[in-house]
């Protein structure tokens, strides 16, 4: 999920800073056709840009990268009440559900339109296929139709109304329009994603009176043709309108053609996709430290009830790994093991000296991580039925957090095993032993190579705590 935020958000730069250098320099030129061009192949270089990514050398070592994987926390009470809301993932739900909202007011547009074709009557007017609308509403295209009411077919400018959507349907606006509203959905939080469609929206209907000025109709004549239908309804915002933006249309049908130097401006926007290029491309593929978060603030809670059997369930945890609400129960003779297994909380890159004989590279971006077979609930079973409370350490009162770290090795195998930190009494034995017994994991990989990825365990040791989260 944070590679689609980092995705987002560099998508949404690329738009913004093309968007600026429209309007700065752009936005009141009349070569229509460029403007254009401009918009369509800047927005296509913000959607896929941000997947590029340019790779430094490396230096000789290996590449070791230390991870923490999602908590859990292993009882031998059985557990109650255990649904909990994640707030951390609020803000996705949140863009997520504004995102599907979006889209199927897109798709009922769409619906919508295909319906108008279906139900209504069709007719062939100056070899043009027109939808005639019983309702009124403006006159407008969408993909190789002309939708018009009886009211319209029969007013005397129809001709050049026709004309002015063949110019959009031959320049297949209607693609343009599907395309930037994709792309609106798609980062509706980007007010310049917004923009960006008003005004593909602008050069359009542009370029469709500056054809039909090409074509010898009358300047004066056309400008009261729109003020005419000035005040009819607005159509969608997925079809061209015969009346949308005339205020800049008539503003732009009286400004003077822009000089050839207006054109050179076009080739400004060169350098600057150069840029971008290489500095999302150094940001994505850089050989620095690279953190790999998700969610940090849930754990698991596997715990064992009368029969012996393991139940998972996600409670809320705050950044010290502490639940943030708890019901504490004390019982003596119950033996409480909580295993905590933070999963990419937080992700940093050591590198050393490569053994004798070896020569591997580091590397700094791991498309696929290690895991455990049978995936987090297999790896959360595995420590709860293996592991141990130590009787020295239950009689001696010992509590506390263990970090105990290993390698996946490139064939899967667990290796390196040691204690980071400690709490003695026999407990930094017992995880270090059960960890050793893990079989092999599926080994992580880079560009399809396989790499040896460090893990880091942390394992809490309590006696009397139970931590439950309820949630009415």
């Amino acid at each position: 999920m944070d590679n689609f935020i980092t995705y987002l958000l560099q998508s949404s730069l690329c738009l913004t800073v093309f968007l600026l250098f429209y309007l700065l320099l752009l936005k009141k030129e009349t070569f229509y056709l460029g403007n254009r061009m401009y918009l369509i192949v800047t927005a296509g270089f913000s959607v896929f840009v941000p997947l590029f990514k340019i790779l430094l050398p490396a230096s000789g070592y290996t590449a070791e990268i230390t991870y923490l994987m999602a908590p859990v926390f292993i009882t031998n009470k059985s557990q109650i009440n255990t649904s909990v809301i994640n707030w951390y993932q609020l803000p996705e739900i949140i863009y997520f559900v504004i995102m599907s909202v979006l889209f199927l007011i897109f798709i009922f547009k769409l619906i919508q339109i295909f319906l108008l074709i279906k139900k209504n009557e069709s007719i062939v007017l100056k070899g043009q296929k027109l939808i005639v609308l019983e309702k009124g509403s403006t006159p407008f295209s969408f993909l190789n139709t002309i939708f018009l009411t009886k009211e319209q077919i029969s007013d005397p400018s129809v001709d050049s109304i026709i004309e002015h959507e063949k110019k959009h349907i031959h320049q297949f606006h209607s693609m343009d329009m599907i395309l930037f509203e994709i792309i609106k959905i798609i980062q509706w939080f980007n007010p310049f994603a917004w923009i960006f469609k008003k005004e593909i929206e602008a050069q359009h209907e542009f370029s469709a009176d500056f054809g039909l000025m090409s074509d010898g109709i009358n300047i004066n004549d056309y400008k009261s043709i729109l003020l005419a239908y000035s005040f009819g309804a607005g159509g969608s915002t997925i079809t061209n309108n015969f009346n949308s933006l005339l205020k800049r249309r008539l503003e732009m049908l009286s400004k003077q053609k822009s000089n050839a130097f207006g054109k050179v401006k076009l080739f400004f926007s060169l350098p600057l996709m150069v840029l971008l290029i290489m500095l999302i491309g150094f940001v994505n593929g850089c050989n620095k430290n690279e953190k790999i978060s998700t969610n940090p603030h849930v754990s698991t809670t596997v715990q064992k009830d009368e029969k012996g059997s393991t139940v998972s369930t996600p409670i809320h945890m705050d950044e010290n790994n502490s639940p943030f609400s708890t019901t504490i129960q004390k019982k003596k003779d119950i033996s409480l093991v909580s295993t905590t297994v933070q999963k990419n909380k937080d992700v940093s890159i050591s590198t050393t000296n490569g053994q004798k004989g070896d020569n591997e590279k580091i590397f700094t971006y791991i498309n696929q991580m290690p895991s455990f077979p049978g995936g987090d609930e297999g790896l959360y079973d595995f420590i709860s039925k293996n592991i141990v409370y130590p009787e020295v350490a239950k009689r001696a009162g010992v509590e506390g957090k263990i970090y105990v770290q290993f390698v996946v090795d490139k064939d899967g195998s667990v290796t390196d095993v040691k204690t980071q930190k400690g709490i003695g009494a026999g407990c930094d034995e017992e995880a270090e032993r059960v960890v050793k017994m893990m079989p092999k994991w599926i080994p992580g990989k880079n560009n399809g190579e396989l790499v040896k990825i460090r893990i880091s365990i942390p394992i809490m040791f309590s006696l009397e705590n139970e931590h439950i989260i309820k949630v009415k």
